[in-house]
């Protein structure tokens, strides 16, 4: 009787350590269960998902870099989490290769080369608006040096006209103008009358 029992007994022990088995791999393959987020792969070129929360476990597949996720659970021992991608397949993957921000993976290279662009023309922009800055102050100094100099005529031409006006009065207010004026007369009168006298006497005498 005990020499039949053996084999069923070893059965049986053999039964529990399998299921033993099967639930500790399932306990590590399951993970803390977290309310679902969606979250994005980081700038890794290629981020292998595991079946299990570690590399020793078998790789399922591999995820390109921004592709969105959903993480469904983490690992209180280590750094993965659970999630689904979006080809529906679940499996763990490194919490250093997730983002819970949109990232642009192969893009980021050309948008960084579009900023760079932007940078250099926003430079260029900057000096020509720095150019007519200058060649304007320039210009505005111009206008004021002109408005000067049409101020400083007009002040010119007002003293002129002050003066022309002025003149005449003067001219006659001279001393030696008016004495050189009466003495032209004297003598123009000296000439003059003489001449009419003698005239008159020769009328007289042919009456």
């Amino acid at each position: 009787m005990l020499i039949t029992s053996r084999p069923w007994q070893a059965g049986m022990l053999l039964a529990t350590v399998l299921l033993s088995t099967s639930v500790t791999a399932q306990q590590e393959t399951t993970g803390t269960p977290v309310s679902p987020q969606n979250a994005y792969i980081s700038d890794k070129l290629i981020t292998y998902l595991y079946n299990g929360p570690g590399r020793d476990f078998k790789i399922i597949g591999s995820i390109a870099a921004g592709e969105e996720i959903k993480l469904i659970a983490e690992d209180s021992s280590s750094e993965y989490w659970q999630l689904t991608d979006s080809k529906g397949r679940t499996g763990w993957i490194l919490k250093q290769y997730v983002s819970l921000t949109p990232v642009f993976g192969g893009e980021a290279g050309e948008l960084q080369q579009q900023l760079q662009q932007q940078q250099s023309l926003v430079s260029q922009l900057q000096q020509e608006k720095d150019q007519l800055q200058q060649q304007l102050n320039e210009t505005d100094a111009a206008v004021q040096q002109a408005e000067k100099a049409t101020a400083t005529a007009q002040q010119t031409i007002a003293l002129l006209t002050q003066q022309l006006q002025e003149k005449p009065s003067a001219f006659w207010q001279d001393k030696m103008v008016l004495g050189s004026i009466l003495g032209f007369a004297g003598l123009l009168l000296g000439l003059l009358v003489p001449a009419l006298i003698p005239g008159r006497r020769r009328k007289e005498r042919w009456m």
